[in-house]
């Protein structure tokens, strides 16, 4: 499994880990799930980043869905291009 790529700025910190979180990582490492214990850690933050985005994003839409004025405004869009799309459909099928 490759590392992650570096970025061009790297911070260095401290962590200190649970012993059972450490081992259950060095066992990893040892296994070539991850090249180093700083290899799994930036994939860990990296995958846990990306949920909580993910998070975000979903929570977002949920709150389109429930916008009233959203709903208006895309039901306003979808109608002035209803006739554009109806011709290229009838282009695709000819």
């Amino acid at each position: 499994m490759g590392t992650i790529r570096s970025p061009k700025k790297l911070h260095t910190t401290t962590v200190r880990l649970p012993s059972r979180i450490y081992d259950q990582a060095q066992r990893c490492v040892r296994a070539g799930q991850a090249a180093s214990i700083n290899d799994f850690i930036v994939r860990a933050i990296d995958l846990k980043l990306k949920i909580l985005n993910r998070k975000e994003i979903d929570a977002r839409f949920t709150q389109m869905a429930n916008d009233t004025n959203y709903q208006h405004e895309s039901r306003q869009i979808l109608e002035q291009f209803e006739a554009s799309d109806a011709e290229m459909l009838e282009g695709i099928d000819n």
